[in-house]
């Protein structure tokens, strides 16, 4: 009998460059904190903000919304503050 040890990550890297491509005038940062992944930093509108929730779904996977406890997603949003 093996014995393996599997670890499963997210690709950070991945989404920052998606983010800056899609997103080029918008402040927002990309950590692992826990098992989630949280957005943070400003944007410049609701809808801004809203497509760089998408876009980490997208990337990452998963459903929009979902968190770790939820069927296996990882995204849990943490967007700063608008500004306009």
């Amino acid at each position: 009998i093996q014995s393996y040890d599997v670890s499963v990550g997210v690709d950070l890297v991945e989404l920052r460059h998606a983010l800056k491509n899609f997103l080029p005038d918008e402040v927002i940062g990309v950590e692992a904190v826990g098992g989630n992944v949280a957005l943070t930093g400003n944007v410049s509108s609701a809808e801004a903000a809203e497509r760089a929730e998408r876009i980490a779904s997208e990337v990452l996977g998963i459903g929009a919304g979902k968190s770790a406890g939820e069927g296996g997603g990882i995204m849990q949003q943490a967007m700063g503050q608008v500004v306009g």
